[in-house]
């Protein structure tokens, strides 16, 4: 008996400390890419719905020294967020947290794979 009130008890602090610590909010990072505005006006695009569109801005994959950066980010569309004050973005995964000068922590791990690096935001 008194082992399954230890056991409770440790269950039950167990629930209470993982229930206030907060769990930060972590999203792999597939890529990143700085914007190149198109050479001429008017220039069009084949969208992947086979529809033609302006072009506003093209996005070209871009690499980044492997660190941690304090960045503010901003989303653009699903998964895609504007690194604020830069002419650069980042392709998400997963990520469903709408934000608007967000401050976040980007850790950059490599320029190749599937997964790049880490958005990480502030609580």
């Amino acid at each position: 008996m008194k082992q399954y009130i230890v056991y409770l008890t440790f269950c039950t602090l167990s629930f209470l400390f993982v229930s206030f610590v907060p769990i930060p909010d972590e999203y792999d990072v597939e890529e990143i890419y700085h914007v190149s505005a198109p050479k001429k006006s008017g220039t069009m695009a084949i969208l992947e719905s086979g529809e033609i569109g302006d072009v506003e801005k093209l996005l070209i994959p871009t690499t980044l020294k492997a660190q941690r950066y304090r960045i503010s980010v901003t989303e653009v569309s699903s998964d895609l967020y504007e690194i604020d004050g830069t002419d650069l973005y980042l392709k998400t995964s997963l990520c469903s947290e709408p934000a608007t000068m967000d401050d976040a922590t980007l850790i950059w791990e490599s320029d190749y794979g599937m997964f790049k690096g880490r958005l990480v935001f502030d609580e």
